[in-house]
């Protein structure tokens, strides 16, 4: 008995585990779902339950969704092409060598990372240029410290990921370079979607904001968790697809 009143309609969700309680006309429904710690004690999985939600993010958590989605989610997740990428990206498509901190020509074998994200101002330094580009292209040429918030923490991720490169339009296109802006841009279909996976920075307004709950302090989680008859409720937060579409990322015109 979780004590839901007379006239009211609990509905489960069976695909994510969640009941949805829909109250008198008018009031908005309401949904709650058993946290992974407990769903042993009613004979389930933890998979698809609520979980707790941490103020930094679970690297190993990421590094698990992964593994499902390149062993167990079948052809859609099971590409190859990064195995031999020359077949599929322009020779002229530069990369972000995260190890050595510098801008290559991507490699044969190249297993990357991209970023989607806000831009937020003009001629700004961090960006590639051709006066910077031969110092960048030099182990060590990329100075972490002249980045954005947005693009540290995203170094940051793809190395805890245990990934080596990682692309970024503002730093592998050289953006006073017209000729290569046209050929980069003409390829930028190719290079999103074979990419082993996309960051979205949908958590900012700016390349000057951090990804949140990558570094302490950047992601402050509230998380209504109650205990009843033994089990923790929780009632979850925003679906992800939702948050994306009122995010100034989704909303903007320009982004990357």
């Amino acid at each position: 008995d979780l004590g839901i009143p007379g006239g009211v309609l609990p509905v489960r969700k069976d695909l994510c585990h969640r009941l949805r309680i829909t109250p008198s006309p008018g009031l908005s429904p309401l949904e709650i779902q058993l946290l992974e710690e407990d769903a042993f004690k009613v004979g389930r999985t933890k998979e698809l339950h609520g979980r707790r939600v941490t103020q930094t993010v679970d690297i190993g958590l990421l590094k698990s969704w992964i593994h499902i989605c390149e062993n167990e989610h079948g052809e859609k997740c099971e590409t190859t092409w990064w195995r031999n990428p020359g077949e599929v990206l322009p020779k002229s498509i530069r990369i972000i060598d995260v190890a050595r901190m510098a801008i290559i020509p991507a490699p044969r074998s190249c297993r990357y990372v991209a970023l989607s994200y806000l831009w937020g101002g003009t001629g700004e330094a961090y960006r590639t240029t051709k006066a910077n580009l031969r110092q960048r292209s030099r182990e060590g040429g990329l100075d972490m410290s002249m980045l954005p918030p947005t693009i540290r923490d995203t170094i940051q991720v793809v190395r805890q990921l245990g990934e080596r490169y990682l692309w970024i339009d503002a730093l592998c296109i050289v953006q006073d370079d017209h000729k290569d802006k046209k050929k980069q841009i003409g390829a930028m279909e190719r290079v999103y979607g074979f990419a082993m996976l996309t960051i979205f920075a949908a958590g900012g307004t700016s390349v000057h904001d951090p990804l949140p709950g990558v570094r302490a302090g950047t992601r402050d989680p509230k998380q209504h968790i109650v205990k009843v008859q033994g089990l923790h409720l929780a009632v979850p937060l925003v679906v992800p697809k939702e948050a994306v579409m009122i995010s100034a990322w989704y909303t903007r015109g320009r982004i990357c």
